[in-house]
């Protein structure tokens, strides 16, 4: 693997974990609170769409809904 593409993973990696300690309180992960951002900017929005917005598998936003719908969000 190329230097830049390790230096790319682990800036995504760190932003990730920044991410996760930041929303931690609200009790969400970062990956939810990128959906409901996506929803709030876009009410009705698919989730077809919303996984192609945040560059997720559809089967992975369709669970982190559930979640999130359990949560009462």
């Amino acid at each position: 693997m190329s230097k830049i593409v390790c230096y790319l993973t682990h800036i995504a990696r760190c932003g990730g974990q920044y991410r996760n300690r930041r929303t931690e309180p609200l009790g969400i992960s970062a990956r939810q609170a990128s959906l409901l951002l996506e929803i709030c900017a876009t009410p009705g929005i698919s989730q077809d769409t919303l996984a192609r917005r945040v560059f997720l598998n559809k089967s992975v936003v369709a669970r982190l809904l559930a979640s999130l719908g359990e949560q009462g969000f």
